[in-house]
Order: structure tokens, then C-alpha cells, then sequence
């Protein structure tokens, strides 16, 4: 599958704000069945966890840890601002887990890299389809390895971190909620950074990437807990 690569900011959702500001399903009004939960297989080491305040100063603490590890505590600030604002970015875009490597001993894979979750939101007059459709247009999204079941884009936009110019480089990755008749979809959203003169094809970003959509291929649902 042939790679395209946009460069953007962030990725703006073209459905009406009502659409995207949902936040209480008619199923859980109803009493109905709740929606399906997921999982993924993930590199040893990494791990999922909520976007919550407590997440986010655990992370804290365990990225003081790598970064004395790595004998860089000189980035400790920058990177500490960047968790803030990323935990911040996604509590307001309604992200409802995050998958990174948490493991602090140092057997597992350690990249500084992250996955995170979003449920997409439509209604019967803007189905999730369109921002489907959005993607296909703007971004030339296309099927995962194939699998017409999600779809895969990738973005790319910069941001100065200590005074050089890094690649933020984000691959989505777009699948339909099961039972939701497509007005709800699952967003993962795995993100690095690499510095600006390194390129896309170079081996350690493509092995990066090649990760990333193994990743999301695993994706599976499942039962959510207390539905029996």
C-alpha cells in the first residue's frame, strides 16, 4: 500500500458541532445493551491506560524516571510540558483511553511514541460515514493492510521542542463501533516525533510505522464489563 503523508495541524472533524459534542448514547438512555469495549495487542512494555489526571501524573513520574535513565534530564521541562498539553488535548477531544509504553524497568520496548483512542461520534442527519468520507478526500485514507473494515491516514505537522524543529507524525486509523449502524466509530491515533531532518522512509520510522499498524490491525471487541 502506498504511503501518503499530509501535513496538518490536526485533523478537523466536518460535522456539526452537535454531531461531534455527544457524549450520552440513546442506547445508554434506553437501558439497552452498552457499547462494545476493544482491545489490541501491544509491544512488551507498553500498556493501556486512562487520560485522567491520576494517569497523567503517574506518566509524569515514570518519564522523570526514563529521562534520568537516558541521562536527559535536561529535556525532563519540555517534555513534562508536552505530557501536560497532550493529556490536556485529549481529555478536550473526548479520548477515552491512551496505550504507551509504561513499563519502568526497562525490559520492554521503550519508544517515545503513543496511541490514543477516540470515539467518533454521528447522528441519522451526519452519519459517521461523512467524516469517513472527509478522510478519504483530504487525506487519502485508505483500507488497513486491506481491511476494508478500517480505514488509515496519515498527518504530519511541527512543533519546537528546545529549540529544534520536530516532526509530529500521527497515523489514524478509522473502524466502525459494532451495533452502532455506523454513527460511531473508533479513532486510534498513534503519534511520534522525529526530528525534522530525518526522513519518513528512514528505517527507524518505517519500523515505527510498520508497528503502529500491526498494532491496530489487532484491534478486537469485546464485551464490555457488567454486560452479561
Amino acid at each position: 500500500m502506498s504511503e501518503r503523508v499530509h501535513r496538518a495541524e490536526a485533523v478537523e472533524d466536518p460535522r456539526p458541532q452537535e454531531a461531534r459534542r455527544e457524549r450520552v448514547s440513546l442506547r445508554a438512555e434506553l437501558g439497552a445493551a452498552a457499547e462494545p469495549d476493544f482491545a489490541l495487542t501491544l509491544p512488551r512494555g507498553w500498556a493501556r491506560t486512562a487520560v485522567d489526571e491520576a494517569a497523567e501524573a503517574m506518566l509524569a513520574k515514570q518519564l522523570r524516571q526514563r529521562m534520568m535513565q537516558a541521562g536527559r534530564p535536561d529535556i525532563e521541562v519540555a517534555v513534562r510540558r508536552m505530557l501536560r498539553e497532550s493529556f490536556a488535548a485529549m481529555r478536550g477531544n473526548g479520548a477515552v483511553a491512551a496505550f504507551m509504553p509504561l513499563d519502568s524497568s526497562g525490559d520492554g520496548l521503550f519508544v517515545p511514541a503513543s496511541i490514543i483512542a477516540v470515539i467518533r461520534r454521528g447522528t441519522a442527519e451526519s452519519p459517521i460515514d461523512a467524516y469517513a468520507q472527509f478522510a478519504i478526500r483530504q487525506y487519502g485514507a485508505e483500507p488497513l493492510m486491506g481491511d476494508t473494515r478500517t480505514m488509515r491516514f496519515e498527518t504530519e505537522s511541527e512543533q519546537e521542542v528546545e529549540g529544534e524543529q520536530v516532526v509530529i507524525s500521527t497515523t489514524h486509523y478509522l473502524t466502525p463501533v459494532p451495533g452502532t449502524r455506523r454513527r460511531r466509530a473508533l479513532e486510534l491515533m498513534a503519534t511520534y516525533g522525529r526530528p525534522q531532518h530525518l526522513s519518513r522512509e528512514a528505517e527507524n520510522p518505517r519500523a515505527l510505522h510498520a508497528l503502529f499498524d500491526m498494532c491496530a490491525s489487532t484491534l478486537r471487541w469485546v464485551r464490555p464489563e457488567g454486560d452479561h
